[in-house]
Protein backbone atom coordinates (compact mmCIF):
# COMPACT_ATOMS: atom_id res chain seq x y z
CA UNK A 1 0.00 0.00 0.00
CA UNK A 2 1.36 3.28 -0.55
CA UNK A 3 1.89 6.14 2.16
CA UNK A 4 -0.17 9.00 2.07
CA UNK A 5 2.28 11.63 0.93
CA UNK A 6 3.50 9.59 -1.72
CA UNK A 7 0.18 8.97 -3.11
CA UNK A 8 -1.17 12.59 -2.94
CA UNK A 9 2.23 14.14 -4.29
CA UNK A 10 1.57 12.03 -7.46
CA UNK A 11 -2.17 12.62 -7.37
CA UNK A 12 -1.23 16.43 -7.02
CA UNK A 13 1.23 16.13 -9.88
CA UNK A 14 -0.75 14.43 -12.28
CA UNK A 15 -3.93 16.35 -11.65
CA UNK A 16 -2.01 19.50 -12.45
CA UNK A 17 -0.94 17.73 -15.65
CA UNK A 18 -4.02 16.61 -16.39
CA UNK A 19 -6.30 20.14 -15.50
CA UNK A 20 -3.61 22.20 -16.98
CA UNK A 21 -3.36 20.49 -20.17
CA UNK A 22 -6.75 19.51 -21.15
CA UNK A 23 -9.41 21.94 -21.09
CA UNK A 24 -9.39 21.72 -25.01
CA UNK A 25 -12.84 20.65 -26.37
CA UNK A 26 -11.14 19.05 -29.47
CA UNK A 27 -9.29 16.81 -27.24
CA UNK A 28 -11.38 14.97 -24.99
CA UNK A 29 -9.86 13.26 -21.63
CA UNK A 30 -8.83 10.10 -21.63
CA UNK A 31 -10.09 7.70 -19.13
CA UNK A 32 -7.49 7.41 -16.84
CA UNK A 33 -7.36 11.34 -17.06
CA UNK A 34 -10.48 11.09 -15.59
CA UNK A 35 -9.80 8.73 -13.23
CA UNK A 36 -7.30 10.60 -12.04
CA UNK A 37 -9.59 13.88 -11.84
CA UNK A 38 -11.85 11.51 -9.97
CA UNK A 39 -9.57 10.64 -7.36
CA UNK A 40 -8.39 14.00 -6.92
CA UNK A 41 -12.12 14.98 -6.10
CA UNK A 42 -12.36 12.06 -3.69
CA UNK A 43 -9.29 13.01 -2.05
CA UNK A 44 -10.85 16.01 -0.70
CA UNK A 45 -14.72 14.81 -0.18
CA UNK A 46 -13.63 11.76 1.51
CA UNK A 47 -11.94 13.42 4.48
CA UNK A 48 -14.71 15.92 5.02
CA UNK A 49 -17.36 13.59 4.66
CA UNK A 50 -15.71 11.57 7.40
CA UNK A 51 -15.34 14.76 9.53
CA UNK A 52 -19.01 15.77 8.80
CA UNK A 53 -20.37 12.48 9.49
CA UNK A 54 -18.74 11.98 12.68
CA UNK A 55 -20.09 15.67 13.48
CA UNK A 56 -23.78 14.21 12.66
CA UNK A 57 -23.10 11.34 14.82
CA UNK A 58 -22.57 13.42 18.32
CA UNK A 59 -26.39 14.54 18.02
CA UNK A 60 -27.90 11.42 17.49
CA UNK A 61 -25.41 10.09 20.24
CA UNK A 62 -26.89 12.37 22.76
CA UNK A 63 -29.99 12.07 21.63
CA UNK A 64 -30.03 8.35 22.24
CA UNK A 65 -27.72 8.65 25.93
CA UNK A 66 -30.52 10.59 27.25
CA UNK A 67 -33.32 7.83 27.36
CA UNK A 68 -30.73 5.28 28.11
CA UNK A 69 -29.56 7.87 31.20
CA UNK A 70 -33.19 8.18 31.99
CA UNK A 71 -33.66 4.44 32.00
CA UNK A 72 -30.35 4.33 34.15
CA UNK A 73 -31.54 6.65 36.85
CA UNK A 74 -35.06 4.97 36.75
CA UNK A 75 -33.56 1.15 37.78
CA UNK A 76 -31.62 3.13 40.22
CA UNK A 77 -34.68 4.36 42.04
CA UNK A 78 -36.45 0.90 41.41
CA UNK A 79 -33.49 -0.93 42.82
CA UNK A 80 -33.68 1.71 45.81
CA UNK A 81 -37.25 0.80 46.35
CA UNK A 82 -36.88 -2.96 45.96
CA UNK A 83 -34.05 -2.53 48.89
CA UNK A 84 -36.16 -0.27 51.01
CA UNK A 85 -38.78 -3.51 50.16
CA UNK A 86 -36.70 -6.23 50.93
CA UNK A 87 -35.75 -4.65 54.64
CA UNK A 88 -39.30 -3.76 55.45
CA UNK A 89 -40.26 -7.54 54.40
CA UNK A 90 -37.09 -8.83 56.75
CA UNK A 91 -38.55 -7.02 59.30
CA UNK A 92 -41.40 -8.56 58.67
CA UNK A 93 -40.46 -11.93 58.51
CA UNK A 94 -38.72 -10.99 61.80
CA UNK A 95 -42.08 -10.51 63.23
CA UNK A 96 -43.96 -13.13 62.10
CA UNK A 97 -41.41 -15.23 63.84
CA UNK A 98 -41.47 -13.66 67.07
CA UNK A 99 -45.58 -13.90 66.69
CA UNK A 100 -44.44 -17.79 65.83
CA UNK A 101 -42.79 -18.16 69.29
CA UNK A 102 -45.53 -16.63 71.02
CA UNK A 103 -48.30 -18.67 69.20
CA UNK A 104 -45.81 -21.87 70.14
CA UNK A 105 -45.96 -20.54 74.02
CA UNK A 106 -49.46 -19.95 74.31
CA UNK A 107 -50.20 -23.71 72.39
CA UNK A 108 -47.96 -24.89 74.94
CA UNK A 109 -49.68 -23.38 78.04
CA UNK A 110 -52.89 -24.27 76.53
CA UNK A 111 -51.93 -27.68 76.34
CA UNK A 112 -50.55 -27.67 79.72
CA UNK A 113 -54.06 -26.28 80.69
CA UNK A 114 -56.19 -28.73 78.84
CA UNK A 115 -53.67 -31.24 80.58
CA UNK A 116 -54.53 -30.23 83.92
CA UNK A 117 -58.11 -29.78 83.32
CA UNK A 118 -58.33 -33.79 82.09
CA UNK A 119 -56.79 -34.46 85.35
CA UNK A 120 -59.16 -32.77 87.08
CA UNK A 121 -61.86 -34.43 85.50
CA UNK A 122 -60.19 -37.98 85.93
CA UNK A 123 -59.67 -37.52 89.89
CA UNK A 124 -63.07 -35.97 89.74
CA UNK A 125 -64.88 -39.29 88.63
CA UNK A 126 -62.56 -41.74 90.58
CA UNK A 127 -64.03 -40.13 93.29
CA UNK A 128 -67.58 -40.66 92.82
Amino acid sequence: MLENDIFGQWLDTEARRVLDGKFDPEQPLTMNEKIIIVLKGQEHHLPNSDIEMRQEMIVPRDDMDRPFNRTDKYIKRINTHTERIDEHIERLDKDIERKDKQFEQMDKRFEATINEIRQLYQSSRSLK
